[in-house]
């Protein structure tokens, strides 16, 4: 399991939350308007990988006309990802742990929108460059 199949599993897993909303890996598209995830891998110096992957769960949810959160489509949102993001497991040993190390708002990420990032560290067995 490689840096980009581990994305694909946690795109799997917040799929599986049904939020209605659509889901990108890496960045949305261009000029993208409704609610949206966006599910990406932080940046790391392959020279430093140490057999963890910390990712990027964002929630992108469009303000209210008046320029104010819709904290409780966020809310829905957030708690549906969470609930689903605990439920990974590893699978044939392919990994073994995740965590869930928090979640914070990200103002201004993208304009219109209100954003809330849930930060996902996978602790993989194997260091990146046994998978070749």
């Amino acid at each position: 399991m490689n840096e980009f199949d581990i994305i694909d599993l946690v795109h799997d897993y917040v799929a599986a939350a049904g939020t209605g909303m659509t889901i990108y890996k890496d960045w949305s598209i261009t000029g993208v308007k409704e609610n949206h995830i966006v599910i990406g891998m932080l940046d790391y110096n392959l020279l430093d990988w140490n057999n963890v992957l910390p990712v990027n769960v964002n929630i992108f949810v469009q303000l209210s006309p008046n320029g104010m959160p819709k904290r409780s489509v966020m809310k829905e949102a957030v708690e549906k990802v969470r609930t689903e993001l605990k439920k990974i497991n590893p699978i044939g040993g392919q990994y073994r742990s995740i965590i869930i190390e928090g979640s914070n708002r990200l103002k201004g990420a993208k304009e219109g929108f209100d954003c809330m990032n849930i930060k996902v560290i996978i602790e993989t067995e194997k260091n990146i460059e046994d998978y070749g």
